[in-house]
């Protein structure tokens, strides 16, 4: 199912849990004209007995390069731009890379290139009413903080109605395994033997980390929606003084603003009595 949301490029499909896909195509007087300037450039390294380093014929030259990695630089160095144009244009924001799939191989220079792109906007989450329920929550007896916001974590979640995009969850799951991968390779083992040591599979681990991201999403954007509705802000001078000095990067800056607005919702919703 397709939103009606308004975009700049009628061939932008937005689905209702805020999958976005469509077509970019590389023309083929732009693959043939980026083709030429890699060729060109590229010859300049090239040794081909009878003639100085790069002083070749261009025609001779470019029978030692591999069309191969030309086209892929012809990709790199067109394909970004065109998606962020569109991405701008059309007013989008994704919160995963693309994933892109060649939709008419092989390539060449005979024709357009055409690459499905698949991207996903925030999930839209709608929360029913909890605070009678909360209020009984919080009259309770915990052990600690960290108990009592687990409960009520829970009911937030039990409270919310989302659907989180397969294609973003499809993402975070390559993701960790990829890093999985990495670690287990390290270590001198393979992923199915890891994987056999933790007496697991890569489906049940698959739908583990499906079930994990899930609930994660469900939280984050439920306190957030919370947050937005009561006007929870943060203090830029709060988060500031929560960024490693030595490592003053935007990603930490915007990663103790999250932190400390996740923080700051659920002391908020512990006082609701």
């Amino acid at each position: 199912m397709t939103s009606t949301q308004p975009t700049k490029n009628k061939d932008i499909t937005i689905s209702k849990d805020k999958t976005i896909s469509f077509i970019l195509t590389i023309n083929q007087s732009t693959s043939k004209v980026e083709y030429q300037k890699i060729v060109k450039d590229a010859a300049k390294h090239v040794e081909i007995k009878g003639f100085r380093k790069g002083k070749a014929p261009l025609d001779l030259a470019e029978k030692e390069l591999s069309p191969n990695k030309i086209y892929d630089q012809v990709i790199q160095n067109v394909l970004p731009k065109k998606y962020e144009q569109i991405i701008k244009e059309n007013k989008l924001n994704p919160v995963i890379r693309p994933q892109i799939i060649l939709k008419n191989p092989p390539l060449s220079l005979d024709k357009d290139w055409q690459f499905e792109i698949t991207i996903c906007q925030k999930p839209e989450l709608k929360l029913s009413a909890f605070e009678t329920e909360l209020k009984a929550l919080n009259k309770q007896d915990y052990t600690d903080t960290q108990d009592q916001n687990r409960k009520i974590l829970d009911l937030i979640i039990k409270k919310a109605k989302v659907t989180i995009p397969k294609v973003l969850l499809d993402t975070q799951i390559r993701d960790r395994i990829t890093q999985l991968i990495d670690s287990a390779s390290q270590a001198g083992m393979t992923l199915k033997q890891f994987l056999d040591s933790k007496d697991t599979t890569i489906e049940k681990y698959q739908q583990s980390l499906s079930e994990n991201f899930t609930r994660e999403w469900i939280i984050s954007l439920s306190l957030d929606k919370i947050a937005e509705d009561k006007k929870i802000v943060i203090d830029p001078k709060e988060v500031q003084k929560n960024v490693d000095p030595n490592n003053q990067t935007e990603y930490q800056y915007n990663l103790s603003h999250y932190i400390l607005k996740q923080q700051k919702t659920l002391d908020y919703l512990r006082q609701i009595k």
